[in-house]
């Protein structure tokens, strides 16, 4: 559906998604895999903060010159910003201290930003 890597709006969800799978191996005691699906989720939620743009026709095949518009976000925060939240959460505990995680926490942080047109 988004072979050409364009998610355009679904690019949050994306990220958000990501996170969850982390929380899974978490629970696994897998933390390798954790952590790579929270690069992973970093990497979604970084391309959609810098590169979504609501009028740009997709590319997709599925979508092929398709403009999304905008949508209403819910949060003041843009999606490396709603990442990092996550990464709080009690569950990611036994990563936390890991360089890996605070490798992704840095490069969110350096993202981060709240929302100007709320």
């Amino acid at each position: 559906m988004f072979e050409s890597g364009d998610y355009g709006s679904y690019g949050q969800f994306m990220a958000g998604m990501s996170t969850r799978m982390a929380e899974f191996y978490l629970k696994l005691n897998d933390f390798e895999s954790a952590i790579k699906a929270l690069q992973l989720s970093a990497e979604y939620a970084i391309k959609f903060d810098t590169e979504h743009n609501p009028d740009k026709p997709r590319s997709s095949l599925l979508f092929k010159n398709i403009r999304i518009g905008y949508i209403i976000m819910n949060t003041k925060e843009n999606a490396a910003m709603s990442q990092l939240k996550l990464m709080q959460l009690p569950q990611f505990e036994p990563i936390r201290d890991t360089k890996e995680f605070i490798e992704i926490e840095e490069k969110l942080k350096s993202m981060q930003k709240k929302m100007v047109n709320y």
